[in-house]
């Protein structure tokens, strides 16, 4: 890895990107640009069998990256180091009063950018729920609910970037020179109709790489702090599609509130307690509430009417939606017959209903009794 600054904007004016891939056999990488203008990182693989980071001065690495970018570069070396690509989650998210989230729970190949997002999530997953506890609106068990969620997603994810990173291999090989690094070889190749198609394949077959909006958004937990709905949810099989749905345990589908933007669905979501959204019988629903520390959002009447969205969310009748402070859905009901249920569904959120499988007595600081 070599950090450096260097203003890069004329070179890629024609094809901006955050990352630019190089395939000369002799500085082949990839180019970050944290700021196209003044911060760039190069991604350089070295064998650490026969090379160190010792081995790299200030002047090699501006060789490199200029031989990379095909350019001279009034570059300025900022740091160099070493790193190994892997992939490992943990074996558990949480044990006792520890819990793991990000990087300490799981680790990808940088290949789709799942890392940071991950770690995001997870957070997301487990501060609603420490919260709860310390307030003493929820039990204790249901801070076991958060592994069950997030570490599926984490080995799915581990999994994707893997995929990703295994993928940019058919590149060098499509280019020939995999097994001959040489830039007579890479010109060659280049210069050689017979190869286009080949490596066109080989670019085309990165696209799930860079659009992976499907699996970053579409995951649906299949168990956890939520009431589920039979049958399961069917595998799309596809990682960039993403389809939108208000099914337990998938996020609760976007829509704007105005036709101008600004506000949306997610806004009406609150970070301290959840909500229930109510699509009609709003005073039924209200009193099914009771005194429960969950906040109501009538839709038609404190919101638009919002159609869209409510075949979004496939909510037919006069039913509801029940969302975490995480915005993934706990419980679905298509009409106000299912006002029996809710109480259920409130106390999935309260840890009540998985009682059972605690293990280990927890206290967190400033936790009520």
């Amino acid at each position: 890895m070599i950090h450096f600054a260097a203003n890069l904007r004329g070179l890629t004016a024609e094809r901006p990107a955050v990352l630019h891939f190089t395939f000369d056999p002799q500085a082949s990488g990839a180019f970050i640009a944290h700021d196209v203008e003044s911060d760039w990182v190069f991604m350089h693989a070295i064998d650490p069998s026969k090379e160190s980071v010792d081995d790299y001065d200030d002047d090699r690495c501006v060789d490199i990256i200029e031989r990379a970018a095909n350019a001279d570069l009034d570059a300025e070396i900022l740091g160099k180091g070493i790193w190994w690509m892997s992939s490992q989650t943990a074996a558990s998210m949480g044990r006792g009063r520890v819990f793991l989230a990000g990087d300490s729970a799981h680790r990808f190949p940088p290949t789709g950018g799942l890392g940071l997002n991950s770690g995001v999530q997870d957070i997301h997953g487990l501060m609603w729920r420490i919260a709860a506890v310390i307030a003493g609106k929820a039990s204790d068990a249901l801070l076991d609910s958060y592994e069950k969620e997030r570490l599926p997603v984490a080995q799915n994810n581990a999994r994707q970037s893997l995929t990703n990173a295994i993928k940019l291999v058919e590149l060098p090989v499509a280019l020939g020179i995999d097994v001959e690094p040489t830039s007579e070889r890479l010109d060659a190749s280049l210069a050689d109709p017979s190869k286009a198609e080949a490596i066109a394949a080989a670019v085309e077959l990165q696209r799930e790489h860079f659009d992976l909006f499907g699996l970053q958004l579409g995951y649906i937990y299949r168990e956890g702090a939520l009431v589920g709905e039979d049958p399961l949810p069917v595998e799309t099989g596809s990682s960039s599609d993403y389809q939108p749905t208000a099914r337990p345990g998938a996020r609760m589908p976007h829509d704007w509130l105005e036709e101008t933007g600004g506000r949306s669905t997610l806004d009406l979501v609150t970070l301290d307690r959840p909500v229930l959204f109510s699509f009609g019988d709003h005073a039924a629903w209200r009193n099914a509430l009771g005194a429960a520390d969950v906040a109501m959002v009538r839709v038609g009447v404190d919101t638009p009417a919002l159609e869209s969205w409510r075949t979004l969310c496939a909510v037919d009748g006069d039913g509801a939606l029940l969302v975490r402070p995480d915005h993934h859905v706990a419980w679905r009901a298509q009409s106000s017959t299912q006002l029996p249920e809710l109480e259920r569904a409130l106390a999935v959120l309260a840890g009540k209903s998985l009682e059972e499988s605690i293990t280990t007595s927890r206290r967190l600081p400033g936790q009520k009794s």
